[in-house]
């Protein structure tokens, strides 16, 4: 992804940066309202431009949306903390950026900043009164759009801190980034050589100690194309990395100046982020059923749902990787995602964890024998031998016999249904 694009998709994700949209349009609306004052006639301002109307108006609206605000900010907190005990805190991530809460919040701050601008305006005799008859519209209109938004805020306020609300949003997410990396399984790179190890001589090191978060590919091909190189990427997006790690190798005479500009081309955070990192979804999903799993909780319940959620996504990624796919940067070389390793981001918690619950246990090896027959040989292998270990821990985790044996017809089961 163009650093730029990727740089401007964070910060409109971020919750300042909509509120702060949404504040400065209630401020130029209420300024702006003058501009139509010449538009109104002089019956409807005698009629609605009356001074004391548009300032209890007003000053009921700026109290109100002040105490609703707080109320928000409140309730955003709670949803926060729920989500961090209930899953896992890397996915408030996902509810901190979700568009109607945003939208909610930042609705409320803007009408508030309109509703307090236009007063000191009206305060000011800033309006006249076909100005303060534009205001007087303006409110009733906002006043509307305010209620149908408190509505929908308070319902989505129900479903917002739901453990499948959460699993939604996380197998959106895990999916998105997925599909992105199917179109490119290597970033849109070609596939590394081996036997053209030895001519990648030149090192481009990290320029911080943090996670890859993105890779402007497309940076990249323009620069080796300019300066005549062959760049060989030596991490995905979710690698951590140190200043002493490479980030790249290069064939071809690299200058101080070209390699600052391959270093640019690396975005480095301190987490991970769900945009271009495919492992860090399934990541996610593998710490809410682990963490589902433990004594403290103990909810099986959601660790089989984790499951089946993972075959779906697995089965996609299997199914898609034996299509070929376009190179889009013939001058770059880029290592590919390790099917086996998606497998263990997202069960191999609850293989390690989820041993001593039957119904959990079922459950996996019944994904995992689906999961079997996958045209990706790396991801039928990895099911296959996950499906072996998974049972061997079952059987030193359980004494009851009907229990393993239990386990072990799923194993068996090379038609399960996942039921």
């Amino acid at each position: 992804m163009n650093r730029w694009l990727y740089y401007w998709k964070r910060l409109t994700g971020q919750l300042w940066a909509t509120v702060s949209l949404y504040g400065l349009a209630g401020v130029l609306l209420a300024l702006a309202a003058v501009l139509f004052a010449p538009f109104v006639s002089e019956e409807a301002a005698d009629r609605f431009g009356k001074f004391e109307a548009v300032e209890a108006l007003l000053t009921i609206l700026a109290s109100s949306l002040l105490a609703v605000a707080t109320f928000s900010l409140g309730a955003m907190v709670s949803v926060y903390t729920a989500v961090s005990t209930a899953a896992t805190p890397r996915a408030t991530a996902l509810v901190v950026a979700d568009p109607r809460t945003k939208k909610a919040l930042s609705t409320f701050i803007g009408g508030f900043l309109f509703s307090i601008v236009a007063l000191v305006a009206v305060e000011a005799a800033y309006y006249g009164a076909q100005g303060r008859a534009i205001i007087y519209f303006g409110t009733l209109a906002l006043i509307m759009v305010l209620a149908w938004t408190l509505l929908r805020w308070t319902d989505h306020l129900g479903r917002v801190g739901r453990m499948s609300y959460i699993l939604d949003r996380v197998e959106r997410e895990a999916a998105s980034s997925m599909d992105d990396r199917i179109a490119a399984p290597r970033l849109g790179a070609c596939p590394i050589d081996p036997a053209e190890a030895a001519v990648f001589d030149q090192t481009i090191s990290a320029t911080a100690t943090g996670y890859v978060q993105n890779i402007d590919t497309p940076r990249l091909q323009d620069l080796a194309e300019r300066h005549d190189l062959i760049l060989k990427l030596t991490c995905l997006p979710g690698t951590f990395v140190t200043d002493q790690h490479a980030v790249a190798r290069a064939c071809g005479t690299v200058s101080d100046d070209v390699a600052e500009e391959i270093q640019a081309a690396f975005s480095i955070g301190h987490a991970r982020t769900f945009d271009q990192d495919v492992r860090f979804g399934l990541i996610v999903l593998g710490e809410i059923a682990g963490k589902a799993l433990s004594p403290a909780v103990n909810d099986p319940g959601t660790a089989i749902q984790v499951t089946g959620i993972a075959v779906r996504l697995l089965k996609r990624w299997g199914e898609a990787r034996t299509e070929p796919c376009e190179v889009r940067h013939s001058r770059l070389r880029a290592p590919v995602l390790k099917s086996s390793d998606l497998l263990d981001d997202v069960l191999g918690p609850i293989s390690r964890f989820g041993t001593s619950d039957v119904a959990a246990s079922v459950r996996l090896q019944k994904a995992l024998v689906v999961l079997k027959h996958s045209p990706d040989t790396d991801l039928a292998q990895a099911a296959t031998h996950m499906a072996r270990v998974s049972l061997e821990r079952s059987r030193a985790s359980l004494v009851v016999s009907d229990d393993i044996d239990r386990i072990a017809r799923a194993v068996a089961d090379e038609h399960a249904d996942l039921s």
